[in-house]
This record gives structure tokens, sequence and C-alpha cells, in this order.
């Protein structure tokens, strides 16, 4: 009996595993043990970002810092000098890109009363 191996099939362990990932987060009933509609799944999803989303500005702040530490630590060392002004570089720009990838997200959701907040009217009855 022929084993089929997964990179002859032009699928890698990479691959694999992100096709199941995603897979786990399209099904509810699966990643979260939910009974709900794919809305519920959504409104889990989004406040699991609203959560990590914070984390990784923080993270970004301290990558900057820790470049700025280093620059300081580091005065007297010409090299290290400048890969402390690289860290610090990229820290500025990391920020600067989240904060506006954050502002455009904010200007659409409100532009196009995208806000998943808000509630749903009643529906017309006819008497």
């Amino acid at each position: 009996m022929n084993k089929i191996k997964l990179s002859k099939l032009g699928f890698g362990w990479g691959k694999l595993v992100a096709f199941a990932v995603f897979a786990l987060l399209l099904f509810p009933a699966v990643a979260w043990g939910l009974e709900g509609t794919t809305d519920d799944a959504i409104d889990n999803i989004l406040a699991l970002l609203n959560r990590v989303i914070p984390l990784i500005f923080v993270l970004a702040l301290i990558y900057f810092l820790w470049g700025l530490a280093n620059y300081i630590l580091k005065a007297d060392q010409p090299g290290e000098r400048e890969k402390a002004v690289q860290l610090m570089l990229w820290g500025i720009i990391i920020l600067v890109v989240m904060v506006s990838v954050w502002a455009i997200v904010n200007i659409v959701t409100k532009s196009f009363d995208l806000d998943r907040k808000r509630t749903n009217p009643d529906a017309p009855q006819f008497n």
C-alpha cells in the first residue's frame, strides 16, 4: 500500500495547520462549544481581538523602549548604538502603522454604521 505524502499533494504542514485553525474558527460549536449562530462566533472573535490588540500595542511600546534603553546604556559603543536606533525606528513605525489602521477602521465603522453593538429595530407589522 502506497502512502500519500502531504508534500506530493502540494500541502505542507504549515498550510495544513493554518487550514485547521481557520476551520476551527469557522465553526463556533467546535471553537467555543457554542450552540449559537455565526454572529455569536463573530462577537466572540471581536471580543478576543479587543483583548489582544491593546496587548500588541503594549508590546510595540516595550520594543521601542527597549531600543531607547539600549541607546542610552550602550552610548559608548557605535555598533550597538546603531542597532538601538534601528530598534527605536522600527518601534515607531510599528506604532504609527497600528494607530493608523486603528483610526481607519474606526472611521469606516462609524461612517458606514457598522457598529455591532447596535440593536436592530422591530420589523414593520401590518395591523
